[in-house]
């Protein structure tokens, strides 16, 4: 979520607007942890100062992404968007599960008179937020914005070490989710190894404990296929570069999809995805298997167009379209306001 405010800062000030990026703090299980009271990211030619809250109580527009407190909010009156990272059943879920309530509160805050629009990037999930928020505040973009500065072809590339490396690799690195679990991917990724020796398959944001997640592992490591495994890295960009295939079980622009694409990395992801051309059923083994060996077939046939056709899909992802479009739902709840 971090990396996705990011860029949404780097696209708005590039736009020409004045931006202050306010850390809310953190929650992790029942410890909430307090907001950094400064600091500096600088990566990519951008640098991101971390504010305190004190220093939006003056904006025009509060561009909320999750957690931020009340007691800040009231001492501001300005219109708020609301961005829905989450997917609807990953928001549903958890709280179907007694584990946290996040659907429900992403509903009521939909009610809140404040909040004018609930900004997300993904047009598959319209109805299903459409089907219990205001559906004239609810705005879905074509497309997630990704930095091409960091996210690009030319970069450095991950090292892997020797026993690790294959003469083809594929990567699978999405978050563990609620509502799409990668196990179905995982299994695909194993017959794929089987039926291509000497392909390695490895593994980004991997928690901890990782329990029956031990079992694929070994069951790739029996067949001398399993790469690295990690939890989350900072630069996934490298290992974008460094591999031949991401294997994804989105169909959706996810951000692993749009900077993997960005990157110039072949993408293979569920049916449906119109983001690349190998797509496979993720509920059925063997259709993963032979998506991602059609994938990795062609990045041996033809790397360099495949990595130009990876860029050329990742154009939608681009950071001035999102500001463009953003700048309208701007312009457009001020209006509201000052009406």
């Amino acid at each position: 979520m971090y990396e996705a405010a990011r860029d949404m800062m780097r696209a708005d000030v590039a736009y020409g607007h004045d931006v202050v990026f306010v850390d809310v703090g953190v929650t992790i299980g029942a410890t909430r942890e307090p907001p950094l009271p400064s600091g500096v990211d600088d990566r990519g030619g951008f640098s991101v100062g971390i504010s305190q809250y004190q220093a939006a109580l003056d904006a025009d527009v509060l561009v909320c992404h999750t957690g931020v407190l009340d007691n800040w909010l009231v001492q501001s009156q300005a219109p708020i968007i609301w961005i829905l990272h989450g997917r609807p059943l990953a928001s549903f879920r958890p709280e179907q599960q007694g584990i946290r309530k996040s659907y429900s509160a992403l509903v009521a805050l939909a009610k809140w008179p404040r909040v004018r629009r609930l900004v997300g990037f993904w047009p598959e999930y319209e109805h299903f937020w459409k089907a219990v928020m205001p559906p004239e505040k609810v705005v879905m973009l074509d497309a997630p914005p990704i930095d091409f500065h960091r996210f690009a072809p030319d970069g450095p590339k991950h090292t892997f070490k020797p026993r690790e490396f294959g003469e083809s690799n594929i990567l699978i690195a999405d978050s563990w989710r609620a509502d799409i679990d990668l196990f179905e991917a995982a299994n695909g990724a194993i017959l794929a190894a089987r039926n291509m020796p000497g392909l390695k398959v490895h593994f980004c944001a991997v928690e901890q404990p990782s329990g029956p997640w031990e079992i694929l592992f070994s069951a790739l490591r029996d067949r001398s296929a399993l790469g690295h495994v990690s939890g989350r890295i900072a630069d996934l960009d490298a290992m974008f570069r460094a591999v031949d295939v991401v294997l994804t079980p989105h169909r959706i622009a996810t951000r692993i999809v749009g900077e993997a694409l960005s990157c110039g990395t072949t993408l293979v992801a569920d049916e449906g995805c119109q983001w690349t051309p190998y797509t496979a059923i993720m509920g059925d083994p063997t259709d993963v298997a032979a998506a991602v060996e059609e994938a990795v077939s062609s990045v041996r046939a033809d790397p360099i167009g495949s990595k130009a056709a990876s860029v050329k899909m990742a154009r939608a992802f681009d950071l001035s379209r999102y500001a463009k479009d953003m700048t309208e739902i701007y312009e457009a709840i001020i209006r509201e306001s000052k009406g």
